[in-house]
């Protein structure tokens, strides 16, 4: 979970989204120390008078951490350094932070996916005419 908060600096009226992006560690061996990351939770603000400021929570679950391991075929969440960081877009962090994260989660299942062992086809008889 991440508090903010957000504070219309400009002259008018108005709302924004705030977006809270994580970028995994096996994902910055991978790509260097970049701020982008597939994952994100997000929350609009209200319509904030110029100077007014609202505080937001954005939550974190563990499994919304998960990438696909291939060696193990299933979501894992690493452990490790989580480089998180807040703002209007993922080119405009105003706020950043780590989180070291440690231990297991337990897995839970969101699609199952069914296929037969074969599928065989018949062809049609021709009707005659």
């Amino acid at each position: 979970m991440s508090a903010s908060d957000v504070t219309n600096t400009g002259s008018t009226a108005g709302a924004t989204v705030a977006q809270l992006y994580a970028l995994h560690p096996v994902q910055r061996s991978r790509r260097g120390n970049c701020r982008r990351s597939g994952w994100r939770v997000f929350q609009r603000t209200a319509d904030l008078q110029p100077g007014q400021t609202q505080s937001i929570t954005l939550d974190v679950h563990m499994p919304d951490l998960s990438l696909w391991d291939e060696s193990q075929l299933k979501q894992a969440v690493y452990d490790g350094p989580y480089q998180f960081g807040v703002g209007a877009n993922s080119a405009d962090i105003s706020g950043s932070g780590t989180v070291n994260v440690t231990g297991a989660s337990t897995p839970q299942v969101k699609y199952v996916t069914v296929q037969p062992d074969q599928v065989v086809f018949k062809p049609r008889r021709q009707r005659s005419t």
